[in-house]
């Protein structure tokens, strides 16, 4: 390299960023993967999930298939299936959380799930947005 010319330094690119779609979608989106930042989202409970073999840490967690639902409740991003500590039905709005969060919302803290349900939800009720508010 020639003396007159500075090296660049490498900027870091953080992994949400680099796992972001090339079709300008964001990349935040619940049940992206594990690349994602942890994110809390609402979901409706689509399914439940059979395993005949999981991790001891997982003995008697159910897991529910939940889709991720939008503010107005319609469908967003991909299912996802979460191990449930609330005995959440068919068809329940519930409140779940990704990543290491998951885990710790379970009874054993060291089991591998990326999506727990932690709450069901019983009514939302959002405020409208107003630019400048505090």
């Amino acid at each position: 390299m020639r003396a007159d010319r500075k090296e660049k330094a490498e900027i870091p690119v953080p992994l949400a960023a680099a796992a972001a779609p090339p079709t300008g979608e964001p990349a935040l989106e619940p049940g992206a993967g594990l690349c994602q930042p942890a994110a809390m989202f609402l979901a409706r409970v689509i399914g439940t999930v059979v395993a005949t073999k999981k991790p001891e840490g997982l003995t008697g967690i159910r897991l529910l298939m939940v889709q991720p639902v939008g503010e107005d409740g319609t469908p967003r991003g991909k299912p996802v299936c979460a191990a449930d500590v609330t005995q959440a039905g068919p068809g329940d709005l519930v409140h779940v959380t990704e990543s290491r969060e998951a885990a710790l919302a379970l009874p054993d803290p060291f089991v591998p799930v990326d999506a727990a349900i932690i709450a069901i939800v019983d009514h939302v009720h959002q405020e409208p947005f107003e630019e400048g508010r505090p």
